[in-house]
């Protein structure tokens, strides 16, 4: 059963926000990168929150496809 779509709303604009602070992060940790400091620690958990969001992406657009 297909979610409701009002919570599928909700949860694309929760992804939304979610796609823009990582952005925000993103530019950060560049901005870390150039200034000499180590940022392995924050790259491996961009990239863990990357694929978070990129499942909870996929999620949404079957659910999507599903209340069509």
């Amino acid at each position: 059963m297909p979610l409701p779509k009002d919570v599928l709303k909700q949860v694309k604009a929760n992804l939304d926000k979610a796609e823009a602070t990582l952005a925000e992060i993103q530019d950060v940790v560049t901005d870390m990168r150039l200034a000499g400091l180590d940022t392995t620690k924050q790259d491996t958990e961009m990239e863990a929150l990357r694929d978070e969001i990129r499942k909870r992406r996929i999620f949404y657009d079957r659910q999507e496809a599903r209340s069509a």
